[in-house]
């Protein structure tokens, strides 16, 4: 138990969450990974080179700021790491940036027109194995010239390999403080790895002018995505799975667009994630207003959508009426710039407006930033236990 009052571990209180049900309080989960750094007076860079400077910084800012109810298992230890959960190049601090900067990923043409063909031409027989070549092959252009050589394959082999270990090794020690590690692995949808391997304005000109290409590719992912979620939930033994959806907001589609082209994939993602009694945590980015009754259509109970401060949380407890768990979301602005007396205020709207039946998880609108005041983020993690009980 975290605290006095508590009647239920971490992990029991995310399960009962995140099956629609009502837990003793409200779980809180602040995404931290590069406020940890700041924090414990490390360096960005230090977080990309070094990860004992990683589990250091983890551990003290637990120390002093937690405890919380779940972490997160989505850390990419190295930049070939990153380049497989998203799709793009990346400045990394400390070699492409100033050591103490944050991570940039750079809109760039990765994947090319002719790609879509290639993943249509691929024998069923592959089907499983398809989104793993398809995110290699996006990789070696990425990390080109390293890619081109044997050797430099070996050494990006050698990463991915190592980056596993870490994340095997962060697994337990969440478990071993009490936390409960909110999801074993992760990857962007297919449809949203389209857009970020072929760059915001290649993609807008694909919606045009491929559409049926779009669709089908994203179809063929789906054997390739299930296998990878099974193995890297069973690995972890975190019954839990992350989709990225960065770029299927009303920010970048429209609703139409988003349920004919983007939504088929993922809806059959998630259903056969909740067949294998895997919980589909959806992290939606960006401005989701207009497609929410889209999640009507999947299970009530069974998923829960994470949003980032940009859809309005309140108007999604409207539409949904306890449909899924909902998750968030504070905004990162407020976390930067207001008090603790805001967040405070704004913790207790969340808790008593979103929350009021359970099925909600207190946190961050997507990451706590990398210069929130510590205060800030205190703030946010107390008012779970301030506000959060059902008694």
């Amino acid at each position: 138990m975290l605290f006095p009052r508590d009647r239920m571990t971490p992990e029991q209180r995310i399960r009962v969450t995140l099956e629609g049900g009502t837990p003793d309080r409200v779980p809180v989960a602040p995404f931290i990974h590069y406020f940890a750094a700041t924090y414990a007076g490390y360096t960005q860079a230090d977080l990309w080179e070094d990860h004992g400077a990683y589990r250091e910084s983890m551990r003290r800012t637990f120390r002093d700021l937690g405890p919380w109810d779940a972490s997160f298992l989505l850390d990419a230890h190295g930049p070939v790491a990153m380049s497989f959960m998203i799709p793009m190049k990346a400045r990394i601090p400390g070699r492409d940036l100033p050591r103490n900067s944050s991570l940039q990923l750079v809109e760039e043409e990765i994947m090319r027109p002719e790609d879509y063909d290639w993943l249509a031409r691929q024998p069923s027989r592959l089907d499983r194995a398809v989104l793993g070549m398809f995110l290699r092959r996006l990789a070696l252009r990425i990390h080109d010239p390293l890619g081109r050589t044997l050797s430099g394959q070996l050494r990006m082999a050698l990463e991915l390999a190592r980056n596993g270990v870490y994340n095997f090794m962060d697994v337990r020690m969440w478990q071993r403080w009490g936390v409960s590690v909110l999801y074993g692995m992760g990857l962007e949808a297919p449809f949203d790895t389209f857009s970020l391997a072929r760059g915001l304005r290649h993609f807008s000109v694909d919606i045009l002018g491929r559409p049926d290409e779009i669709r089908d590719a994203a179809q063929r992912m789906v054997p390739g995505f299930l296998l990878a979620a099974r193995l890297g939930c069973r690995a972890t033994r975190v019954p839990r799975f992350v989709i990225m959806c960065h770029r299927s907001s009303n920010d970048f589609v429209s609703p139409r667009q988003f349920g004919s082209l983007a939504f088929p994939s993922l809806k059959e993602i998630c259903l056969s994630l909740i067949r294998d009694r895997i919980v589909p945590i959806l992290h939606c980015d960006g401005n989701w207003d207009k497609n929410l009754e889209y999640f009507l259509e999947l299970p009530a109970g069974r998923f829960c959508l994470q949003f980032d401060g940009r859809t309005d949380i309140f108007r999604a407890v409207e539409i949904l009426k306890g449909h899924c768990t909902l998750f968030g979301d504070v905004p990162a602005g407020m976390l930067v710039l207001d008090g603790p007396d805001d967040v405070d205020r704004y913790c207790k709207r969340l808790i008593t407006k979103v929350g009021k039946n359970g099925a909600y998880i207190l946190g961050a609108g997507c990451e706590i930033p990398s210069d929130a005041r510590p205060e800030n983020v205190w703030a946010l993690i107390r008012a779970a236990v301030k506000y959060g009980y059902y008694d």
